[in-house]
């Protein structure tokens, strides 16, 4: 099966269900990642991992008004 993390699944087309519990985690590739990782509270040294079922398709947000493309 393939498992890939958060932002993969994202660059897919695809978005983890919330709530959803990772199936398996991986080490991070790269030591800078890791080096950053350890410094956030929140998140660890190891990446998250979750699979094609525990996704759904993106939905892309409505376009504002007479459908102008709203600009940040």
């Amino acid at each position: 099966a393939e498992l890939h993390t958060r932002e993969r699944w994202f660059k897919e087309g695809r978005v983890v269900r919330a709530g959803e519990a990772p199936v398996a985690e991986a080490a991070r590739r790269f030591a800078h990642e890791a080096a950053a990782a350890a410094a956030a509270a929140d998140v660890g040294t190891h990446s998250p991992l979750f699979g094609l079922w525990q996704t759904d398709r993106f939905e892309p947000g409505a376009v504002g008004a007479d459908g102008v493309v709203p600009k940040n």
